[in-house]
C-alpha cells in the first residue's frame, strides 16, 4: 500500500512538483553563484589538462579487450589526477559537494510539511508558508544532514571504487555493474535508516530535530525491511527512467525527475510513517481516507 498510495498522492500533487521545480532551480542558481569563484578556476584547470592530453576510450576496444582498455584508462586517470594535484582537488570536491547538498536539502522539510498537513487534515498550507514556519529547523537540518550524509556518501563511493579496482583483474568489465548495484543498495540502506526523520519532525511538537531523529531511528530499525524495499522500488524506477531517457531526451526528462523525486520521496516517507503509527491519511485531494491495516 505505501507504494501504491505514494503514486496516487503524487498524481494529486503535481502543482507541488512544479513549485518544488521552481524552488530547486532558484536554489541551484544560488549555489552556482555562491561557488562560482571556486568552480570557475577548477573548471579552467581541468579543461586545459583534458585538452592537452588524450583521455579518450574507444568503445570497440572496451568490448574486445575490456581489461587492457580499462587498465590503460586507469593509467591515464592516474596521470590526470597527478597533474591536477588530486589531494587539494579532492578537498575542494568535498567542500563543493557538501555545499550543494546543503542547498538541495533545503526544500525537503517544507515539502514534507505541506504533504504531512494535506495527508493528515486535507488542507494545503502552501510551500512558502511551510518554508517560513520551519525556518530555523530547516537550516539546522540542512547543515547537519549535508555534512554527515556527505561524509557517508563519499565514503560509500570511495569504498565501491576501491572494490571495483580490486575486482577488475578478476571479473573484468562485470566489476562495474557489480559495484554500481552494491552502491545502489548501500545508498538505499542509508536512506532507509533516516527516512523517518522528516515525518517525525513534522508530526512532533518538539522543535528539537535531534530528539526527532532519536524517535525516528526506533521506527527505522524496527521496520527496516519495509522501508528499504519501498525506497528501493522508487529509486529503481527513477534510476531506470533517467537511464532510459538520458540520451533520447537530451537530459530534459532526467532534470524533470529531480522535483518529482523530491515529492515522491517525501510522500513515501510519510506513507510509511502513517502506516507504522496506524494513523488515517488522505490518499488524494482530501476526499478519500485510508486506514492502515496491512502489515506490509
Amino acid at each position: 500500500m505505501p507504494i501504491k498510495h505514494t503514486y496516487s498522492i503524487l498524481c494529486s500533487n503535481l502543482t507541488l512538483v512544479v513549485k518544488i521545480a521552481i524552488m530547486v532551480l532558484i536554489i541551484l542558481l544560488l549555489a552556482v553563484a555562491c561557488l562560482y569563484s571556486v568552480l570557475h578556476p577548477l573548471y579552467l584547470d581541468v579543461r586545459e589538462i583534458i585538452e592537452s592530453q588524450n583521455y579518450t576510450i574507444d568503445a570497440q576496444d572496451l568490448v574486445n579487450h575490456p581489461i587492457l582498455t580499462l587498465s590503460a584508462l586507469k593509467d591515464s586517470y592516474v596521470g590526470f589526477f597527478e597533474q591536477i594535484h588530486w589531494q587539494s582537488s579532492f578537498l575542494w570536491f568535498i567542500l563543493i559537494f557538501v555545499v550543494f547538498k546543503f542547498f538541495f536539502t533545503l526544500p525537503l522539510l517544507p515539502a514534507t510539511k505541506v504533504l504531512y498537513v494535506k495527508m493528515s487534515t486535507g488542507f494545503d498550507v502552501g510551500i512558502l508558508n511551510a518554508f517560513i514556519s520551519t525556518g530555523f529547523q530547516n537550516l539546522l537540518l540542512a547543515v547537519v544532514s549535508s555534512i554527515v550524509l556527505s561524509v557517508i556518501d563519499i565514503a560509500l563511493v570511495l569504498a565501491c571504487l576501491l572494490l571495483c579496482y580490486a575486482l577488475l583483474p578478476l571479473i573484468g568489465f562485470f566489476a562495474f555493474p557489480v559495484c554500481i548495484i552494491l552502491f545502489f543498495m548501500l545508498l538505499t540502506a542509508r536512506m532507509a535508516i533516516i527516512c523517518q526523520w522528516l515525518p517525525e519532525i513534522c508530526a512532533s511538537e518538539s522543535k528539537n530535530i535531534f530528539k526527532n531523529l532519536g524517535n525516528s531511528l526506533l521506527f527505522s530499525f524496527k521496520k527496516f525491511r519495509k522501508n528499504f524495499l519501498c525506497l528501493l522500488f522508487i529509486n529503481v524506477v527513477i534510476f531506470a527512467i533517467v537511464c532510459a531517457t538520458m540520451i533520447t531526451s537530451l537530459g530534459v526528462i532526467p532534470i524533470m525527475m529531480i522535483p518529482i523525486y523530491y515529492v515522491q520521496y517525501c510522500i513515501m516517507t510519510l506513507t510509511l510513517n502513517f502506516s507504522y503509527h496506524k494513523s488515517k491519511y488522505y490518499i488524494d485531494n482530501g476526499s478519500t481516507i485510508y486506514t492502515p491495516t496491512r502489515l506490509f
